[in-house]
Order: structure tokens, then C-alpha cells, then sequence
């Protein structure tokens, strides 16, 4: 089923592959006007609240909207009807049946929630009338740049969150900054009209990695410092949260018994490789 829904998931306007999917979508975002607000939703429950008769009409409609003479359509409905209505499970002693919904864990389940998301913002902009400056989503988190001023947005959170029984919604509005995934989205400036990112760590974060004296190959100490350095020069827009970044990741390192020493030549090792391989040099 999976091997079908991923791709017409992949297509839709809204759709975020990863952290740095956003942050290539960020670099694009020029000529903000000056109150511009950022705004982040999260969908409680996703997966467990979408009704099963409307989750399918969502497929059906990408289904018939992108055509294929190599999909079994039909069977493929019929699959992941089967699949939605035979989730048992067992809980306090007791089999149950789930009447709506997916298990999260099936392989399926996030491009089926993001083709019934997908489906559902569609309907929605039509209904409201207007759509954001920018409007992302990777599965129940959502991103939006607003431009029209916040009585209208509150308008817009508020409908949005009523439109359909299985989207549920709590936001956060701001208008410098505000945490997306793992990245932190702020204005550089009060003038800006672009945005800049930085490496979000989450407060649960301890930074209590792969242990220093654990038996391991000395090559995979090495692979995850460095694998981490070069996700937050990926992540940060300026070189000063890099650094910034670096000195908590290697603060929590150091209770894991790294050496100074090994860090930092390991740390001088991924600018060599990053100013050698990449146009970007703030980080020298």
C-alpha cells in the first residue's frame, strides 16, 4: 500500500521530507513585510482520530487525480480498507478492535495521514478564502508564515482547527522566532526580509550520546561527533550558532569522557572538509 500512497504524498505543496527539506524551503522565503508572524500547529492524535471513510475518499481523490496504468486502484483501497478496519490489539488482558484510525506503526500510516492532510487543507483554503504566504507540513507538524495580520489569522487557526472532526489542532504564534522540528526559524533583524535558522536542542536533549569507554570500533566515536557537526552546520544559517551549538553538544560530551583534545581536532577536521567541499566559509 505504502509502495503506492508515498509518491502522491511526496507531490503535494505542503509536503516536508525531512529538516532539511524545510530549511531549503526557508531559503527560498524573501520580501516578508515587516509584521510578518510565524506561526507552528500541532495535530493531536493524527493517526488514531481520521475517519476511516473520509481517509479513503482522500486516497481515492489523489487516486483518480494522478492516474496510473500500473496501480491496482481499487485493490489498493480494498487493501488498506482491510488494513484500517482488522487493527486488534491486546490491552489490560483484553483484545480489542480499532473502529478508526491507523496503528501507528504500520508502514503505510504517515502518507495516509498525509494524503487525508493534504486533502483536508486543500478543502479548507477553498472554504476560507485565502491561503498563507507559506504553509508547511511534515506529518502533524505545521508550519506557517503569515502576512495578513493576526486578527485574521486567529480567524484562520480557529476555522482551521473546526473545519473536519479528526483535525484537532494547538498553535503557537511569534513574530522573531519560534521551533520547528529541530531547527529554531527566527528574523535576523527587524528589517529582515528573509528568514535565518539555528539548531533547536529540545530541553529533554542531554546530549548523553555513545559513551567514550563503551566497546566500539574508534571510527564510530569519530563518525557520530563528526556526522553531528556537519547536521548543525547544515541546520545553522550564520557561523556563530555553530559554533554556539557545537559548545553544548561538546559540553554534553565531555561527561561522556571525549576529550578536549579529540573533539576539537575533530571539530577543526569538519571545517577542513566543509570549506574544501562547499562554498560556505563562516565557518573559518
Amino acid at each position: 500500500v505504502d509502495h503506492f500512497l508515498k509518491p502522491i504524498a511526496s507531490l503535494q505543496p505542503s509536503f516536508l521530507k525531512d529538516t532539511f527539506d524545510f530549511i531549503s524551503r526557508i531559503k527560498r522565503v524573501t520580501d516578508l513585510p515587516p509584521h510578518t508572524l510565524l506561526v507552528t500547529c500541532d495535530v493531536e492524535s493524527m493517526y488514531t482520530n481520521i475517519n476511516n471513510v473520509d481517509g479513503l475518499a482522500a486516497v481515492n481523490f489523489f487516486f483518480n487525480k494522478y492516474p496510473s496504468t500500473i496501480r491496482p486502484s481499487n485493490l489498493i483501497l480494498q487493501i488498506l480498507d482491510i488494513c484500517l478496519a482488522s487493527n486488534d490489539f491486546l490491552f489490560q488482558g483484553e483484545f480489542w478492535l480499532q473502529t478508526s484510525g491507523t496503528a501507528m506503526g504500520k508502514t503505510f500510516a504517515p502518507s495516509y495521514a498525509n494524503l487525508f492532510m493534504a486533502k483536508m487543507e486543500q478543502d479548507f483554503f477553498i472554504s476560507f478564502g485565502y491561503k498563507p504566504f507559506l504553509y508547511l507540513r511534515y506529518l502533524d507538524d505545521i508550519f506557517i508564515i503569515w502576512t495578513e495580520g493576526m486578527s485574521l489569522l486567529k480567524s484562520f487557526l480557529h476555522d482551521f482547527g473546526g473545519f473536519h472532526e479528526s483535525v484537532k489542532i494547538t498553535y503557537t504564534i511569534h513574530q522573531d522566532s519560534i521551533d520547528f522540528l529541530d531547527v529554531t526559524v527566527f528574523k535576523p533583524s527587524l528589517e529582515a526580509s528573509s528568514l535565518s535558522t539555528r539548531v533547536h536542542f529540545k530541553p529533554t536533549n542531554t546530549h548523553h550520546l555513545l559513551h567514550r569507554q563503551s566497546f566500539h570500533p574508534q571510527h564510530t566515536f569519530k563518525g557520530l561527533v563528526k556526522s553531528q557537526l556537519n547536521r548543525f552546520h547544515r541546520l545553522c544559517t550564520d557561523g556563530k550558532h555553530f559554533e554556539e551549538a557545537t559548545r553544548i553538544l561538546f559540553r554534553g560530551l565531555r561527561n561522556m569522557h571525549y576529550t578536549k583534545r579529540f573533539l576539537q581536532k575533530l571539530r577543526r577536521d569538519v571545517l577542513f572538509e566543509i570549506t574544501h567541499t562547499t562554498p560556505r566559509t563562516h565557518c573559518n
